[in-house]
């Protein structure tokens, strides 16, 4: 994916060097609706729906960065991207200086560019929900079942304050656990072996490998338990 973005980018970076008055032009691509027709988004987006028939109207299919025929428009499909330029072609470029030749080609490098972005965006935000979906799950069972031992009935309050600090980027995952109501336990001035042996017994007990926990250290009236997440993307995102 990086790959073919950035041999796209040179592409349209070395016409632009050879035309800049049609690279002046400004793209601006809109997201198909469900039900809508070439003629109603070409309405919505250019306010006339004949405008579908122009050169400089375009759809396109980002899964796989391939124009559609006009001679197809009428079997487009929702989540396509219907793609414009701001500004007619006559109005932006200098054809005196011959950049009419290159303005189709200027149009199609650009539209395949942000077809590209916008795939590469979109696999991007959905493999980060898909680790920060992860990391909550793991944190919030390791919170559960530190707390366990330390629930009494009648339960009046929590025995634990507990957060968690969480860096899908950097795939880490602190566990922030400090006492509640009056009590001392967890801390690490007076309980760090209970507190290390209390994480070790929850680490046999969720059995995920994928998590691998750091040293503990205080911070304030914190007690945080460091993890480094070491699955793949696709393992995270359940592919």
């Amino acid at each position: 994916m990086k790959r073919a973005l950035w041999s796209a980018l040179l592409v349209v970076l070395a016409l632009a060097a050879a035309s800049p008055h049609a690279f002046a032009q400004r793209l601006a691509c809109s997201t198909i609706q469900p039900g809508e027709t070439a003629a109603r988004v070409a309405r919505r987006v250019t306010g006339d729906p004949r405008n579908r028939h122009q050169p400089w109207f375009q759809i396109v299919d980002p899964t796989d960065s391939r124009f559609i025929a006009k001679g197809q428009y009428d079997r487009i499909r929702a989540g396509w991207l219907a793609c414009i330029v701001n500004e007619p072609a006559e109005n932006a470029i200098d054809r005196g200086a011959g950049g009419s030749d290159l303005t189709p080609v200027l149009w199609g490098g650009l539209v395949v560019v942000i077809a590209l972005v916008w795939r590469s965006v979109d696999e991007y935000l959905a493999d980060r929900q898909a680790r920060l979906d992860a990391m909550k799950r793991f944190g919030e069972t390791f919170v559960r079942e530190f707390e366990r031992p330390l629930l009494q009935q009648p339960l009046r309050e929590r025995p634990l304050q507990s957060r968690l600090r969480v860096s899908p980027h950097r795939q880490r995952l602190d566990v922030l656990l400090a006492p509640s109501g009056g009590r001392r336990y967890p801390n690490l001035a007076d309980h760090r072996k209970n507190v290390a042996y209390d994480v070790t017994r929850v680490l046999q007990q969720v059995r995920d490998q994928a998590f691998v926990c750091g040293p503990l250290y205080a911070q304030g009236p914190w007690v945080v338990v460091p993890f480094q997440f070491q699955v793949s993307s696709t393992q995270a995102g359940g592919k």
